[in-house]
C-alpha cells in the first residue's frame, strides 16, 4: 500500500520572517497539514483492519486496560480472553521431572517453567525446532538443576554453551539470531 499523505504540499519556508505575510498562506499549511493527519489516521485503521494474522513463531505481548473477549488473529478466532489490565503470557510450557531430565521446548513457546519435586543433578532442554529472528525463550526453574544444559536445535548454535547451575527460583534466557542461526544467552 503506498501512502498517500503528501508532506510536499506544506510550504516549509512559510511564513517569511520580517515581512508582512498574507493570512491564506496561514490558512493553506494548516489546511494540508490536518489533511495529511487526516490521511495517516484513515492509513492506519485500514492497516489494523486488514492485517492478516501474525507468522508462525511471532511471539506477541499484550498490554489491554480492560477487555472482554474472543482474540482474534485475521479472521480466526484463537480463544477467549479476559484482562482487567495485566500482562498475558502468550505460549509457554510447563513441566514437572521427578528425576534427571531431557525436555524439548515446543514451537511457539516463550516461557518454559519447570517445577521439579525436589533438586536435580542433570536437566537438559533442547530449543525448539522452528525459529523465527527474534525469539526469546525464558527458562525458569522453581528447584535447583546442578548440572542445566541448554541445546540448540538442529541447524543452530548457542553461545555461550557452557553448562550452568540453575538455581531454584531464577531463570536464563535465550535470543535467537535468524541470520547467523545462533541463539544467544542474554539473560
Amino acid at each position: 500500500m503506498t501512502s498517500l499523505i503528501n508532506p510536499q504540499n506544506i510550504d516549509i519556508t512559510y511564513p517569511i520572517a520580517g515581512q508582512d505575510n498574507d493570512t491564506q498562506g496561514f490558512r493553506t499549511n494548516f489546511r494540508n497539514i490536518r489533511n495529511n493527519f487526516v490521511t495517516a489516521s484513515q492509513e492506519i485503521t485500514a492497516l489494523q483492519a486488514n492485517t492478516a494474522g501474525l507468522a508462525s513463531g511471532t511471539y506477541v505481548t499484550a498490554y489491554l486496560p480492560s477487555y472482554t473477549g474472543n482474540l482474534s488473529a485475521g479472521n480466526t478466532t484463537v480463544g477467549n480472553l479476559t484482562n482487567s489490565g495485566t500482562r498475558i503470557e502468550a505460549g509457554y510450557q510447563y513441566y514437572s521431572p521427578s528425576t534427571n531430565f531431557s525436555y524439548t521446548v515446543n514451537n511457539n513457546v516463550s516461557l518454559f517453567i519447570l517445577d521439579p519435586s525436589g533438586a536435580i543433578t542433570n536437566g537438559n532442554v533442547l530449543l525448539p525446532s522452528s525459529n523465527v529472528d527474534a525469539t526469546v525463550v525464558s527458562i525458569s526453574s522453581t528447584q535447583t538443576v546442578t548440572n542445566f544444559k541448554v541445546t540448540p536445535n538442529n541447524g543452530t548454535t548457542l553461545v555461550p554453551s557452557a553448562n550452568i547451575t540453575l538455581t531454584g527460583g531464577t531463570g536464563v534466557k535465550y535470543f535467537y539470531h535468524a541470520n547467523e542461526a545462533k541463539w544467544y544467552k542474554i539473560g
